[in-house]
């Protein structure tokens, strides 16, 4: 109970060290942010998969049905680190991120039976932030636009096994958070006043979700997810007398279906294969939608070699290691052509207390982007971190 309490304590701790800096894509007209898919740290390691996850310690993020292979009360907290080199024409912006990446919470009642928990995890981030030197009647100011907010994703989760080889899930999803657009404009002539208009989107809304995996060999699973339509409500703010055109206004109408397949597969006793495909329709996101926006997708494959339970191994025996690449359509175009990511992944997992518990870690590095297509590019470098904790909360009468 005390592994529960710390890690709980910490997660509370954490919005108060968090830096923000984002994307330069997240700069599009109507930007709901960068699209967040962690399927979890081991997988991120493995080509950012884990749809169709073989793992009883650390509990994933999209296909909860594989939760069912649990046998104990589980806690997996996760943290992330983003670096980001942006060009732009002959210039380039660094800028990094760190914060929170996801912490879920699962109890069984009836073992490899039935199980609930719970789930919480980044959905979307907006951060950007951009200056201008402008002139208007021969009066010369500065304009800085800074668009920053993201949203959650909170899960209630219902699992049940029917048999052994199969699992099914329900999640009651709810979506909240919030975006602010501000702009700043900073006149040269200390005869003007320097003005500030703002206007605050606060979101939330209901919806559901539904996933299932099968083995129909003990060496091979198929899984997958969906997350229907969800209903938001979107509450405006100004906090200034101005008036906005309506083209600069977001009109979020809805987080559009979601869906994912998976497979994997145990190519050996310690090696494992696993491969990835998830959409969106991001392109339905709007009410009325734009040109800019485009159906995001994500693809990944990687494989892992698992820590040998064999006393007294070397070093590199006694840890999980993993490799992989993805690719992935951000749901934004620039320069009318869309905008692509590419990533390369490597993990490592450090199992303890005699493999019932796991430390993992992930590294993902890549490019977003093309200059000569979308007039600009992104080198970045993510970092992730995860601790899966297991402890007996319910215990059988003799």
């Amino acid at each position: 109970m005390r592994f529960f309490m710390k890690y709980i304590l910490l997660i509370l701790i954490i919005p108060a060290i968090s830096l923000q800096a984002g994307s330069y894509f997240t700069s599009q007209i109507h930007s709901m942010g960068l699209r967040v898919y962690i399927p979890g740290v081991r997988g991120i390691g493995m080509g950012n998969t884990g749809i169709a996850s073989m793992d009883s310690v650390q509990l994933g993020n999209y296909n909860i049905s594989q939760w069912r292979h649990i046998s104990d009360t589980r806690l997996t907290l996760g943290l992330r680190y983003n670096r980001i080199n942006t060009q732009i024409d002959n210039e380039n912006f660094l800028a990094a991120s760190a914060g929170f990446a996801g912490i879920s919470l699962a109890i069984p009642i009836k073992r490899h039976k039935w199980l609930i928990g719970l789930n919480f995890q980044p959905y979307t981030l907006l951060d950007f932030k951009s200056s201008q030197s402008q002139e208007s009647n021969g009066i010369s100011f500065t304009q800085n636009n800074i668009l920053n907010g993201a949203i959650g994703k909170a899960q209630l989760n219902l699992v049940w096994s029917p048999v052994s080889t199969v699992g099914i899930s329900i999640n009651g999803n709810f979506y909240f958070g919030s975006f602010e657009d501000r702009y700043e404009y900073t006149f040269n002539d200390g005869s003007y006043r320097d003005i500030t208009q703002g206007i605050k989107y606060k979101i939330s809304g209901p919806g559901l979700g539904f996933s299932a995996d099968i083995q129909p060999k003990s060496w091979l699973i198929f899984a997958g997810f969906v997350d229907t339509r969800s209903a938001l409500t979107v509450q405006t703010t100004y906090n200034s007398s101005a008036v906005f055109p309506d083209s600069l206004q977001r009109n979020l109408e809805a987080f559009p279906l979601h869906f994912g397949l998976g497979s994997a597969i145990m190519l050996s006793s310690r090696w494992n294969l696993a491969i990835d495909y998830s959409h969106q329709f991001w392109s339905e996101t709007l009410k009325e939608p734009t040109p800019d926006y485009e159906d995001w997708y994500h693809l990944g494959v990687g494989v892992e070699r698992e820590a040998s339970r064999k006393r007294k191994s070397v070093f590199f025996n006694q840890i999980d290691i993993r490799g992989g690449f993805s690719t992935k359509r951000i749901g934004y175009k620039f320069n009318n052509e869309s905008v692509l990511e590419h990533s390369v992944h490597f993990g490592l997992g450090f199992p303890f207390n005699q493999y019932r518990n796991r430390f993992d870690i992930s590294i993902s590095a890549g490019l977003r982007g093309n200059q000569s297509k979308n007039l600009a590019d992104e080198q970045f470098i993510n970092f992730n971190a995860s601790i899966a904790i297991g402890e007996r909360w319910f215990r059988s009468r003799r």
